[in-house]
């Protein structure tokens, strides 16, 4: 069956997204999640897909996938063979089923970066729009901008570029309004850049400065019309176009840990943390600019994009194992054996890496899936260098504060 067919019709994207929960994350993320959604919804904010906050959640996860997808032939081989398990180099029988170092490589860094990267942007979009809202709501009110203007999300504004016409991601957010006539123009009235990482101030106005720049030189734009339908327009925009960069808080996840007795079971308990502000900040830099920094951190919308990667791995695995399990997982769920594989397949792409940068991102990922982002991001040697990490290692670091090798939780 093709990847992108599924037995009722689905593109693959939206089926494995359907199952998708914000609260993998934890409540108090998930409801800022909804809650930007629902702020959008009553101000009339146009989505790509979907008219509930979850079902907007769950489209935006689909577009993460299906970006992700494009590419990920070889993460699916990853999953379902893996670099060689062994010391040595890859026997003749298993060349061309076993990953070689140079595929390896490309396969940790393809999650690593890009994978990751798309489902944080995604999250810090659906996080942003809300505050965006709200501002431009008051923005409304005190009129500077039209009333009968519309806010319009993520891809429901795609750019048409070259004679093929091919649709282009334009800002993260819009602001405008149709005008009348024949002469089918969008007015962009406000736009936003919506960043998932730290970015200082020049680097943001650059890229804020190339979308008002495409705008003004007339770009075509295709605009949602309607949830089956995008029409295309000119765009123009007044001098004084408001512009919004958005990006999030700079506080970090806690580095805390203890263990606990439960039924017989040592568990892990890690610290959460709350956003320490209750609201996001809001700061106007110029006659029109305005910059807004989101409740939540870089920290916390990464720990978020690399619970959803993992989610992810573990649905590619399910689907690949759904047709038969390896004899020795035969008691594992496909979903079981899904997690499993990821973990076994980045321990040996650890010890098959080619280089100490995809060494080092096989560790990440292997360390934050089994003990969290905060604490598997964080375990490193004296010289910053990350380590595998075990739980006896933690419970060495409980006991005198590093591990026999002098490794440790770096805060």
């Amino acid at each position: 069956m093709s990847k992108d067919a599924t037995p009722n019709n689905q593109p693959y994207a939206t089926q494995v997204s359907s199952s998708a929960s914000p609260l993998m994350f934890g409540a108090d993320l998930a409801n800022d999640l909804l809650k930007s959604i629902t702020i959008a919804l009553e101000a009339k904010a146009v989505f790509r897909e979907g008219s509930e906050p979850l079902e907007i959640f769950r489209d935006a996860v689909a577009n993460a996938i299906t970006n992700i997808d494009e590419r990920a032939s070889l993460l699916r081989r990853f999953l379902r063979h893996g670099p060689y398990e062994r010391e040595g180099d890859i026997p003749p029988e298993l060349q061309g089923l076993r990953l070689t170092k140079q595929e390896v490589s490309k396969a940790i860094t393809f999650i690593y970066s890009h994978a990751v990267n798309c489902f944080q942007g995604q999250l810090a979009e659906l996080l942003a729009v809300g505050p965006f809202v709200q501002l431009t709501e008051e923005l409304k009110a005190s009129g500077r901008l039209p009333s009968h203007s519309r806010t319009y999300v993520g891809d429901s504004v795609l750019f048409s570029e070259g004679l093929a016409r091919h649709r282009r991601k334009a800002a993260d957010i819009h602001i405008v309004s149709i005008e009348s006539g024949s002469s089918r123009k969008a007015v962009v009235h406000a736009l936003a850049e919506v960043k998932s990482y730290a970015c200082g101030a020049t680097r943001l106005q650059k890229q804020i400065a190339k979308h008002v720049a495409r705008v003004r030189n007339g770009a075509l734009v295709s605009i949602l019309k309607n949830k089956l339908e995008k029409s295309e327009f000119k765009t123009v925009c007044p001098e004084n176009i408001l512009l919004v960069g958005i990006t999030p808080a700079n506080w970090k996840l806690p580095r805390d840990f203890s263990f606990t007795e439960q039924d017989g079971k040592t568990l892990l308990k890690t610290d959460t943390r709350k956003p320490p502000n209750e609201h996001h900040y809001v700061n106007q830099v110029g006659p029109n600019e305005w910059r807004i920094v989101l409740r939540w951190s870089k920290e916390a919308l990464a720990s978020a994009a690399y619970e959803l990667t993992f989610w992810y791995m573990e649905k590619l695995g399910e689907a690949i194992f759904r047709e038969g399990l390896p004899s020795e997982w035969q008691e594992m769920t496909p979903a079981e054996a899904g997690r499993n594989a990821a973990k076994m397949m980045l321990y040996y792409a650890i010890l098959h890496s080619p280089n100490r940068p995809v060494e080092q991102r096989a560790i990440a990922l292997y360390n934050t899936y089994g003990f969290g982002y905060a604490l598997g991001m964080n375990f490193r040697d004296s010289n910053g260098h990350r380590e595998m990490l075990w739980p006896e290692d933690l419970r060495e670091i409980t006991s005198s504060g590093l591990t026999k090798h002098g490794f440790s939780i770096w805060h």
